[in-house]
């Protein structure tokens, strides 16, 4: 009907809709730490990583992160425990 709101619905409903025009982003030289406080501070999920010139170099996401650190530790933790014997 002419004059009305269309409805919307997830067929009709686009990306643009309901993205955010107001993007945070992060530089390649951040810190995973660096990172993991943003990630705390803006409340968001992943981040737009840019360049020095301000371009689109990559994407992270939370989940990259953990999964990162989670090896990162587990590494460390190989290479510094003790050796352990069996004893018999």
């Amino acid at each position: 009907e002419p004059g009305r709101p269309r409805r919307r619905t997830p067929v009709s409903t686009t990306v643009g809709d309901w993205m955010r025009r107001e993007v945070q982003t992060v530089s390649r030289d951040l810190t995973l730490a660096q990172l993991e406080e943003r990630f705390l501070h803006d409340r968001v999920t992943g981040f737009p990583v840019v360049g020095a010139d301000g371009s689109l170099v990559g994407m992270v996401s939370r989940s990259d992160v953990v999964r990162q650190l989670s090896v990162e530790r587990t590494w460390a933790e190989t290479l510094s425990g003790p050796l352990r014997r069996s004893e018999s």
